[in-house]
């Protein structure tokens, strides 16, 4: 039992996991394979060394698509002259709409 704790980490229940990540444990059993985890018979368990690299590699999935978007678009981060062009087109509109909301002048 000690290699397999020293080859994989630490046994995590559903509930353990959730309370560490901050989410229910729903989620967790619902997505159980995208953490790593297995499941044996009606109870899921999980490894700590298995959810870290289920994690990274998740993290770099998603830094990868939102990279491809960037290139795709042909902007970065920095692009702040896109960001100020947005929703240019009905600043007039939405400016009534929060003058009529807006009766003690607060937003001024």
């Amino acid at each position: 039992m000690k290699d397999l704790e020293k080859s994989l980490g630490k046994a995590l229940t559903t509930k353990q996991l959730a309370e560490y990540l901050g989410v229910s444990e729903k989620t967790i059993r619902e997505n159980y394979r995208q953490f790593g985890g297995i499941k044996i018979g009606r109870h899921y368990r999980f490894f700590t060394k298995e959810v870290s690299n289920a994690l990274e590699k998740r993290q770099e999935q998603v830094y990868s698509a939102d990279q491809k978007e960037r290139s795709a678009e042909g902007t970065s981060l920095s692009d702040t002259e896109g960001s100020k062009k947005m929703g240019i087109g009905n600043a007039q509109d939405v400016r009534r709409g929060v003058e009529r909301q807006d009766k003690h002048n607060l937003l001024d």
